[in-house]
């Protein structure tokens, strides 16, 4: 089984949101997951579940350094970091890219810049080029339809289909699952 750790340790950034997106675009095709929900803050539309056959596991952190964190880095197969792009995100990313580092997992991370817009993210890209790494980066736009989707409890992918927001979503769960060996939906 294959794990997909969504983690940073900043609250807010986005991993609950990324963890229902790629469990809604598994739920789509039929793919076979459990899911962990080890941040605790409610939010998420999924259940937690656990299936013997599972062929992922995708895994929700808290939005604090746990005590387990550099166990769970350790055991992922992909990392993904979702995190806004603002320069207070700057420091908070800077220590879980250290922690990737220190867990020699740095070149299984992909980065998701969840709720970005033109105008949050220029301080935030300067200094991102000099941390990337070529590590793989997604966006994810703001967008009010995430809130509209999640009243329903559905994917924004779903909810509205020929959104910017739906369509950015998309293709982020795509890259995901190209990185995880799995065919585009």
């Amino acid at each position: 089984m294959k794990t997909i750790l969504i983690a940073n340790q900043k609250g807010g950034c986005g991993k609950t949101l990324v963890v229902d997106e790629l469990a809604f675009s598994f739920d789509r095709t039929d793919v076979k997951y459990s899911l962990y929900d080890l941040d605790g803050q409610g939010g998420i539309i999924h259940e937690p579940k656990v299936i013997d056959d599972a062929d992922y596991a995708i895994v929700d952190t808290p939005g604090y350094i746990s005590d387990n964190l550099g166990e769970l880095i350790q055991g992922a197969d992909l990392i993904i970091i979702p995190t806004r792009t603002t320069y207070k995100d700057i420091p908070t990313l800077q220590t879980m890219l250290e922690l990737i580092e220190q867990n020699g997992k740095s070149s299984d991370t992909m980065f998701i810049f969840n709720a970005w817009n033109r105008f949050n993210a220029a301080a935030f890209e300067d200094w991102f080029k000099t941390v990337r790494d070529g590590r793989h980066v997604s966006i994810i736009p703001q967008s009010e339809e995430f809130a509209k989707a999640g009243m329903y409890g559905k994917s924004v992918v779903e909810y509205s289909p020929r959104s910017k927001a739906a369509l950015m979503t998309c293709k982020t769960m795509n890259e995901i699952r190209l990185q995880i060996g799995l065919p585009q939906e």
